[in-house]
């Protein structure tokens, strides 16, 4: 409500920035398919160039650093373990 109240749009976030930091979290995260499926068709839809071939430049730097699986047990012990704000973290710091 509060960036709707702001007149801030998803146009406004949805940057080629944005789109990059999301195809490292989907690597992280030994996310599906359906992120290159995905991110370059909302990229599109945004009018940002973003394409499978920028998203998988994105991958082989990115360590594998959890599995996330919805709904599944090991989300669960991820979750508790501090969930996507620690897998962000952890990618943050410098090795």
């Amino acid at each position: 409500m509060r960036l709707i109240e702001k007149n801030i749009r998803p146009r406004d976030i949805c940057t080629r920035e944005a789109f990059e930091n999301a195809a490292v979290v989907v690597a992280a995260t030994g996310g599906s398919t359906n992120g290159g499926l995905h991110l370059p068709a909302m990229a599109h839809e945004c009018g940002v160039e973003f394409t499978l071939r920028d998203m998988a430049e994105n991958l082989p730097p990115t360590p594998h650093l959890a599995d996330l699986k919805p709904a599944a047990a090991t989300w669960r012990r991820h979750g508790e373990a501090g969930g996507v704000p620690m897998l962000l973290r952890t990618l943050l710091t410098p090795a």
